[in-house]
């Protein structure tokens, strides 16, 4: 379960800090400045559901959301 944890984070830092993927859905749907797209903007929110559905999916899956945004993670740190 510790797995599905870690992986439900570093997959909401990459999709909201990294990608900036609510930034660019606020721009698309005309939104205006201080609208929320909850829970696609808020780090906790999806936190929490993407661990919820990780929970649900076989285990290849956190293994594999591990993998693809721990190294995207740690790509972040290592800027050059």
């Amino acid at each position: 379960m510790i797995l599905n944890i870690i992986a439900a984070v570093l997959f909401s830092y990459y999709f909201i800090a990294l990608a900036g993927i609510p930034s660019k859905l606020k721009k698309l749907l005309k939104l205006k400045a201080g609208a929320r797209l909850k829970p696609l903007d808020c780090m906790t929110c999806l936190s929490a559901w993407v661990g919820l559905a990780l929970f649900f999916l076989p285990e290849i899956c956190t293994h594999v959301a591990l993998v693809m945004f721990g190294a995207g993670y740690i790509g972040s740190k290592f800027k050059i």
